[in-house]
């Protein structure tokens, strides 16, 4: 339990640091596009760098999804978020599970251990159902790091689940241009 609070304070305390200095109002799809205008190979590493920041400051990924759609087109765009929202959603499981460990099955609420059983039994289908409805959350990370699913199906659910979500926004990116640009 004390993890679990430790992690939970680390991550107040980076968001209201975030907050208090702009970090976070700073992050517009204007800023992100305009990333993209010097070299696409350096622009590309400060893309999935930013958005793995983000990401860890409990920014929405969409931002970044809308911002490289209307600077690379919808192919180019979604394919670099796809590869920046796989590399942030890892990161962040590594970071709070080398932080918490599985710190979630030492707590003692029978809901908490219900959900992790369901997690046991399909992990993988748990996971990709989990990414497919709230993409890179951040605090889906955060559980499902201190949950103590393995690595290895934890990023194999990003990479199966993440591409609906992703193709979903990116076929209404347009409505997103017209209402956020």
């Amino acid at each position: 339990m004390k993890k679990i609070i430790a992690i939970t304070l680390f991550f107040v305390a980076l968001f209201i640091i975030a907050e208090l200095t702009g970090i976070r109002s700073n992050f517009t799809i204007k800023y992100i596009q305009s990333i993209f205008l010097n070299n696409i190979l350096i622009s590309s590493a400060i893309f999935i760098t930013l958005f793995t920041i983000a990401n860890l400051l409990q920014i929405p990924g969409w931002i970044f999804l809308v911002a490289s759609i209307s600077a690379l087109g919808k192919v180019h765009g979604a394919t670099l978020t796809y590869l920046a929202a796989n590399i942030s959603c890892l990161i962040s499981f590594l970071i709070v599970g080398k932080l918490g460990d599985n710190a979630l099955r030492q707590v003692d609420n029978n809901y908490a251990k219900k959900l992790l059983s369901n997690l046991d039994q399909a992990p993988l289908k748990s996971m990709v159902t989990l990414r497919i409805i709230f993409q890179t959350f951040p605090p889906i990370n955060y559980a499902l790091a201190l949950s103590g699913v393995s690595v290895k199906n934890y990023i194999l659910a990003c990479i199966i689940g993440l591409p609906v979500p992703i193709m979903i926004l990116t076929v209404f990116s347009d409505y997103f241009f017209k209402r956020f640009l």
